[in-house]
């Protein structure tokens, strides 16, 4: 299903399955998914793309991603990488698919890559009350956890998440700031609150912040109301906020 300069569509109650993506939403701002279902797809499941900003994903059932390519096997893809504005770019090179919410999704098992991917360029998002089943992430292209933000200003909120074998998984939450522009921070100014992760004796963190250095004047945040069962190390590898 792919949506091409077309916004304001509402996409509701069916099924895509047997394809090479999902749902592909192109230039199309205000897009709203609402009760389908994705299942045995060759690549990623849902991919907001090309400044598809304002956009939601809600009450879906995403499982059996990355058949054929398991590293780019994410079951909600949000914006592009930088080594894809060039193509997918069309807000000052960058994608700026801002403002993306994920809500009240079902996600996993089967899905190969993460189960939420935030790309750089993007901005003010919302993951909200997802449940996110790990088993099957393949580790392939740094797919080892439930959710990696490059993006900034995210609230993930109230999801649970847990990880069982077979799997790669190494935190619940990562984040990473690819260098893009100077005047471009990623992977900064997140803020995690009332999440459940049990990371099934295998992930390290529930929430791994990294390269707390490059976010000085958008610090992550990792609330006290998160809580983690089974992990290696524990909760976060930063100082906890209350």
């Amino acid at each position: 299903m792919w949506l091409h300069d077309a916004p304001h569509w509402n996409l509701t109650g069916f099924t895509v399955r047997d394809s090479k993506k999902g749902i592909v939403v192109d230039n199309s701002h205000h897009t709203v998914i609402d009760g389908v279902r994705v299942d045995h797809v060759e690549e990623e499941a849902v991919h907001f793309r090309r400044s598809s900003s304002d956009s939601v994903l809600r009450d879906s059932a995403i499982t059996d991603t990355g058949l054929v390519q398991p590293g780019y096997g994410e079951a909600v893809y949000i914006g592009s990488a930088s080594s894809n504005w060039a193509c997918h770019g069309n807000s000052g090179g960058v994608d700026r698919s801002d403002r993306v919410q994920v809500l009240g999704n079902r996600i996993g098992p089967g899905v190969a890559a993460e189960h939420v991917d935030v790309k750089e360029g993007t901005s003010d998002g919302v993951i909200r009350g997802n449940t996110f089943d790990g088993t099957g992430i393949s580790g392939q292209n740094s797919a080892d956890s439930w959710v990696d933000v490059k993006g900034t200003g995210y609230l993930v909120e109230g999801n649970t998440g847990t990880f069982a074998v077979p799997g790669t998984f190494a935190n619940g939450y990562e984040t990473h700031n690819p260098a893009t522009t100077p005047s471009l921070p990623n992977g900064c100014g997140n803020v995690w609150r009332d999440n459940r992760s049990d990371l099934g004796g295998v992930g390290q963190y529930a929430i791994r912040i990294t390269s707390t250095s490059k976010c000085p004047e958008l610090p992550n945040v990792v609330h006290a109301s998160n809580t983690v069962t089974r992990a290696v190390n524990g909760l976060t590898n930063i100082p906890v906020t209350p």
